[in-house]
């Protein structure tokens, strides 16, 4: 699926400056109805799951988009690139209070939203790639 061709007109758009894992699970939790659901970044990952286990997910890169499909159709998509959120339901961005165990808090919060390209930058620095 080519993500440029990503149908989001049915869907809320709102914009954040930053956003973590903590936020967009609890986005899931409010916005998903308990269905099961097709989850991909438009790249490597393609997987089948419920809500339940999209909620236990612990570790999604960031810097790409992430699709999240019920029946092929688009019911959330963060798109990394503009720093937008889409959603079936108005959703609030600025969420306080996790309930998380420690290695959930640093697993979600040891990266801030960082540019796309930024994560090749610092492998090319980290190797001495040209």
């Amino acid at each position: 699926m080519n993500f440029d061709e990503v149908n989001v007109q049915q869907l809320h758009e709102q914009t954040f400056q930053t956003i973590d894992l903590f936020q967009i699970k609890t986005i899931w939790s409010d916005c998903l109805l308990n269905d099961s659901y097709r989850v991909t970044d438009y790249s490597e990952l393609n997987l089948h799951m419920t809500k339940q286990e999209l909620l236990q997910l612990r570790w999604i890169d960031l810097t790409l988009p992430i699709g999240i499909y019920s029946n092929e159709k688009l019911v959330f998509l963060y798109n990394s690139y503009r720093r937008k959120l889409y959603t079936e339901k108005v959703v609030s961005i600025a969420l306080a209070g996790h309930d998380a165990s420690f290695l959930d808090f640093l697993l979600a919060h040891s990266q801030t939203f960082h540019y796309p390209d930024s994560f090749s930058a610092q492998m090319e620095s980290l190797y001495d790639f040209s």
